[in-house]
């Protein structure tokens, strides 16, 4: 199964209540017609789907085998950048229009049905218990020594949950929910891509990701999602037990242990998205920019 048949059989999916057409199939995948015609009569063949598109015993079984178990929010930081406002308010818990950013992430991870939602945080933690009245099935992970790592910490402390996870960082404005899906065939990173960047971004070849850094050209942007399958779970996991006790550990982003220091353990792939799907929001003058209310 490779990622395009795997994307039309998730699509026969989601759209199987909804008048399903190969047109419709086309548009949700954003593929041509002539391609969708191919991948659905190679899912044909493979038994997954039937002459109307709904899926057979083998595809559901094979989608159940690559659902989403789980999504985790990394939100322990304190938001230096975003000065003065986090003195008082913990960052993912700032609003936009009235809407909490922290919301926009779990609003689009409930759309897509995954219950089991893990929160890792630190910098004002009991400001997040409020959420409960609106996601009660919410788990609190405390990492109350945020404030002395990197956020190699935080994703640490939630390393029991990887396997067949999306990991978030907590500062995004999520504008599209349905970038979040409830399958997912591989290990990804989300990314947008761009002719030239100056901020941390793949190099990517083939959909495979090869390298990460700051800055380059026809690369991609890192957009704060990843997801990891079951075995890459396991991997990660041992890599990151090794990796915060080497001396330095603690000053390492999480995502270098992946990307760059164990990537020969890992074949990453690259989930495109575009500009206006997820906003991060990273200063104190972009949050003005966006929401008035903050020029007073």
């Amino acid at each position: 199964m490779n990622q395009k048949r795997f994307e039309v059989l998730v699509a026969c999916k989601l759209l199987e209540n909804n008048k399903i057409s190969q047109r419709k199939i086309a548009q949700h995948c954003a593929i041509s017609l002539g391609s969708t015609n191919k991948l659905l009569t190679d899912l044909l063949d493979l038994g997954m789907i039937l002459e109307d598109y709904a899926l057979t015993n083998q595809g559901q079984e094979f989608l159940n085998a690559n659902k989403v178990k789980r999504a985790i929010i990394l939100a322990a930081g304190f938001g230096e950048r975003l000065m003065p406002l986090t003195l008082n308010t913990a960052k993912p818990l700032l609003r936009i229009h009235n809407i909490r950013i922290i919301d926009t992430i779990l609003e689009a991870i409930t759309n897509a049905g995954i219950e089991e939602i893990i929160i890792v945080r630190g910098h004002l933690k009991d400001q997040f218990d409020d959420l409960k009245h609106t996601y009660p099935n919410l788990k609190f992970i405390d990492n109350d020594l945020y404030n002395e790592s990197k956020n190699i910490r935080s994703i640490y402390l939630a390393k029991e949950y990887l396997e067949r996870a999306y990991v978030f960082e907590s500062d995004l404005l999520v504008q599209n929910k349905a970038i979040i899906t409830p399958y997912q065939l591989n290990t990804t990173y989300y990314g947008k891509k761009t002719d030239l960047s100056n901020d941390w971004c793949f190099k990517v070849k083939s959909g495979i990701i090869t390298d990460i850094g700051i800055g380059g050209e026809n690369v991609y942007e890192m957009a704060g999602i990843s997801y990891w399958t079951a075995d890459d779970a396991v991997q990660l996991s041992k890599d990151l037990e090794e990796a915060i006790h080497l001396p330095g550990g603690l000053e390492k982003f999480w995502d270098d242990i992946p990307l760059k220091d164990y990537k020969n353990n890992y074949k990453i792939y690259i989930t495109e998205c575009k500009d206006e799907d997820i906003i991060e929001i990273n200063t104190f003058s972009q949050i003005q920019q966006m929401d008035p209310i903050y020029l007073v």
